[in-house]
């Protein structure tokens, strides 16, 4: 945690507490409070898997992971609380990991100011065995509630059960479903989907605000078909798939590229870049995902390969607590 003062005369003073560190704290109201502004980022998720196997069978790249919500509310000070508990969303991690049954990978956080304000951390990459289908990409985080991110198996919402925020699609508010056969999914301020893999990887989405998802693993079909790239994440400020962490180089005789990492989010105002998506490989050793950029980028999937890579762990998600005279 760290806090920037400053006095612009007048008696007006702002003071500004930055919570980057996943974990959970107090925030203590200062005595002249009197507007508050508060800014929620969840965590981006993992990357999932990409599968092993041998050259002559189909083997999907793992998909990228959703972004985490940027969520930003404004308070009266004297209707917020005295002490507030303060949760920073983590990145997904711990998981991900390529093989024969390659798993999917972990889900981002959610980040919390008390009850007052949420976002949702986005979902974790899917990782599939062997066999006809595809890899969907991870949901991303929703702006209504932290509860509503999409994970591990994405989140294929029909319905929603509250009214989205002024300027959200209901997708915004409780987080896109990810999707296997096209690129991420867009969003302005919830959390961009990944992207998924089937006989191509895809690009993961981009939020404007939000944290942008991963790009999908490259994979590494069957006899005739070659090995595939990896394919970028997406990136803030703009409204178009793509333009994040670059994907890996698909090999159809050796090691396949890593993708590389998204870029950090900018302060307060935007999410987290998401990582690219590793290379397949036809005969060898798949590239792995890299990571998503901090303030809830997802990272992106491993590639397929006979050795499959690993999804790229997700940024971390903050709180930023903004105190007014």
């Amino acid at each position: 945690m760290s806090t920037l003062s400053s006095y612009s005369g007048r008696n007006k003073y702002t003071v500004i507490k930055k919570y980057t560190t996943p974990g959970t704290y107090t925030w203590r109201k200062p005595w002249f409070a009197r507007e508050i502004i508060v800014i929620c980022i969840g965590g981006g998720g993992q990357g999932g898997g990409g599968c092993s196997g041998i050259s002559s069978i189909y083997r999907f790249g793992g998909s990228g992971g959703g972004g985490g919500a940027r969520v930003q509310k404004h308070f009266l000070g004297k209707l917020v609380s005295s002490r507030v508990t303060v949760t920073v969303g983590a990145g997904g991690t711990g998981a991900g990991t390529g093989g024969a049954s390659p798993t999917n990978g972990g889900n981002g956080g959610g980040s919390y100011f008390g009850s007052y304000v949420s976002a949702g951390g986005g979902g974790g990459g899917l990782g599939l065995a062997t066999g006809l289908g595809g890899t969907d990409g991870g949901g991303g985080g929703g702006v209504f509630s932290a509860w509503f991110n999409a994970g591990g198996l994405p989140n294929r919402r029909t319905s929603w059960s509250s009214l989205p925020l002024e300027g959200d699609s209901p997708d915004d508010v409780q987080g896109y479903w990810g999707n296997r056969s096209g690129p991420g999914r867009q969003a302005v301020r919830g959390g961009a989907t990944g992207g998924g893999c089937d006989t191509v990887a895809y690009t993961g989405g981009s939020s404007y605000f939000g944290g942008s998802g991963g790009g999908g693993g490259g994979p590494a079909n069957g006899l005739g078909v070659p090995a595939r790239n990896g394919m970028a994440g997406g990136k803030f400020l703009q409204y178009v798939a793509g333009g994040g962490g670059t994907g890996g180089l698909a090999s159809q005789v050796g090691t396949a590229g890593n993708g590389s990492s998204g870029s950090n989010g900018l302060g307060s105002v935007y999410g987290g870049a998401g990582g690219g998506g590793g290379g397949g490989s036809k005969v060898g050793t798949a590239g792995n995902g890299s990571n998503g950029g901090s303030l809830g980028g997802g990272g992106g999937g491993g590639g397929a390969g006979v050795t499959g890579g690993n999804g790229g762990n997700g940024g971390n998600g903050a709180v930023y607590v903004i105190t007014m005279r």
